[in-house]
């Protein structure tokens, strides 16, 4: 039996509800979560390679499928429908929860690494960071670290999202543009060719932290630098390291943090009809 809103507000009261397809979508990417904390507090994880790679799977493949049948079969443009009457983007609830949550993480990630299965003093590893390790070796050959565990799951999240993005921004170039290219270097510069550098007994260098919007960074802050990395690295290492560049003063330190910044700033795409 229907029941009618006699609501006058112009905006909608009540929240959009889940189709079947969303709902299987997110059922699939629950699961991939689901073995992340299965595997905390076990020793050792059997099989760990196929887990793994069963719960990265579940989580992007999720994330792709809901995305895709929330915003591939609606006409292209912003939808920002119901963010004023959902628990996660209007303060509720569940928002309050999952920052509690993340906030720990972080804490636990920085401060308590051997909650998550970090081996020290030579001892293997166990739990959430073990499940990691096949994939880990794969790529460096090395054992996987809390920082592994984080850069891996942080990639999938940059992936699954960027392809959200790309659906509901479709319309516009500079957005799509964008948000590839975050994808992108997300994907091989901070995470796949840092991992097979080292694989490959060459010098382990994080690339997104190349172009220092920091002052500090391009100073003494690094000066452990050792020899062999930078004659690998040359530009990269006088960018980090002040005592490389003789003639580098204060304004030439203003100068580069001031292009650093302008270069994250919004260019100006050209207006067509994706606009």
């Amino acid at each position: 039996m229907s029941r009618s809103d006699h609501s006058l507000s112009i905006a909608a009261p009540h929240s959009g509800t889940l189709d079947g397809s969303q709902k299987i979508a997110l059922a699939v990417a629950s699961m991939g979560v689901l073995v992340l904390f299965v595997s905390l507090p076990m020793g050792t994880v059997p099989h760990a390679g196929l887990w793994l790679t069963g719960a990265l799977l579940a989580i992007a493949l999720g994330g792709a499928g809901y995305a895709w049948r929330t915003y591939a079969h609606h006409p292209a443009g912003i939808k920002n429908n119901g963010v004023w009457h959902n628990g996660l983007t209007s303060r509720g609830a569940v928002a309050w929860v999952l920052g509690v949550l993340l906030t720990g993480f972080y804490v636990v990630l920085y401060f308590y690494p051997q909650y998550l299965g970090l081996g020290g003093d030579g001892k293997a590893n166990t739990g959430t960071v073990a499940l990691f390790d096949p994939l880990s070796r794969l790529l460096s050959g090395n054992a996987a670290s809390q920082w592994f565990v984080y850069g891996t799951l942080y990639t999938v999240a940059i992936l699954s999202m960027g392809f959200k993005f790309i659906l509901k921004y479709r319309h516009n170039k500079y957005e799509v543009v964008r948000t590839t290219s975050v994808m992108f270097f997300q994907l091989g510069f901070a995470f796949l060719i840092p991992e097979l550098l080292a694989r490959l007994s060459l010098p382990y260098d994080d690339f997104k932290n190349m172009w220092a919007a920091e002052l500090l960074l391009l100073r003494r802050v690094e000066c452990e630098r050792d020899a062999g990395r930078r004659r690998f690295w040359p530009l990269h290492a006088a960018l980090r390291r002040g005592d490389d560049l003789p003639h580098l003063t204060d304004t030439h330190l203003l100068l580069w943090q001031a292009l650093v910044l302008l270069m994250g700033v919004r260019l100006r795409w050209p207006r067509g009809n994706g606009r």
